[in-house]
């Protein structure tokens, strides 16, 4: 199904670059973010720009919630590894859908009350999107650090249930 602000989401798709510039910027000068080092930045520059490049499949409705989730958990799961922190990491995507809407306000024309009401569904849409990005990638990096505590401490199920509860992970029976 199209979205009516289909037309908007494009013209952020094509400004990609420009958009993933201000996210680098912000990045490197935001105190929620220390973390980010040059190979950080990079590690997550490419990830964020296929979330622009590919708004409109992103935000549209016939993306699914397991197509979001498996993704994101994944993502989660590789942000664990690169040794980001998950506040950080959160903090940067908060970053870029604030980004991602500045440029959309001062950008994009409206012109009608129609065109106004195809900003707020491209708002609804990001919000919706973004906040399902976010819990799956948290759920992937809560798992991949579980993992990683029985890993490294030979702790079973049972152990790392008394901090992460069973049915908390993407990957798990619910």
């Amino acid at each position: 199904m199209h979205l009516m602000s289909d037309k908007f989401a494009q013209t952020i798709e094509k400004h990609s670059e420009l958009i993933i510039k201000r996210w680098v910027s912000e990045v490197k000068n935001d105190q929620g973010t220390v973390s980010f080092d040059s190979s950080r930045i990079e590690h997550s520059r490419e990830r964020l720009a296929n979330i622009i490049n590919h708004l409109s499949e992103w935000i549209s409705y016939d993306t699914t919630k397991d197509e979001i989730g498996r993704r994101y958990a994944k993502e989660g799961s590789e942000y664990f590894d690169a040794k980001i922190p998950l506040c950080e990491i959160v903090r940067s995507f908060a970053l870029l859908k604030r980004i991602i809407w500045s440029f959309t306000i001062n950008e994009c024309s409206v012109d009608s009350a129609f065109e106004l009401y195809q900003m707020s569904e491209l708002d609804e849409r990001i919000i919706v999107f973004f906040d399902q990005a976010i819990y799956y990638l948290i759920r992937g990096y809560t798992e991949q650090m579980n993992n990683k505590m029985k890993e490294l401490w030979q702790l079973t199920d049972d152990d790392t249930e008394k901090v992460f509860f069973r049915k908390s992970f993407y990957t798990k029976s619910k």
